[in-house]
């Protein structure tokens, strides 16, 4: 099992204005697994279903656990995520951001 973070997406919902949408996503990263320094095109809330990670930004160090939430503001950031060593880390992600460039990230090439 490849230890690295997996996204898929669940569902689009559409913001009225038409250049904007939000993206409802479902990801997971496998135990011990991390995912590397990056940043995100959109605004982010994030919501952990199970296990826990810890996630260093801008020299600060979180943690959190199953239930918490917390937000990630776009193109602000590079952060480094590390999942929890004993089990699967899954959460839910609410990314707002210009249609187009989700596109590129959700829909790649079409």
């Amino acid at each position: 099992k490849d230890p690295t973070e997996s996204v898929r997406l669940e569902r689009e919902i559409d913001v009225a204005s038409g250049e904007n949408k939000i993206i409802l996503v479902y990801g997971k990263i496998a135990r011990g697994g991390f995912a590397g320094e990056h940043t995100h095109r959109g605004n982010e809330m994030r919501v952990l279903l199970t296990g826990s990670l810890t996630m260093s930004m801008h020299q600060n160090t979180e943690h959190y656990e199953k239930g918490n939430y917390f937000f990630e503001p776009a193109n602000t950031h590079m952060m480094k995520v590390e999942g929890d060593k004993n089990q699967d880390t899954s959460f839910i992600i609410f990314e707002q951001g210009l249609a187009h460039e989700l596109d590129d990230i959700y829909h790649p090439g079409g």
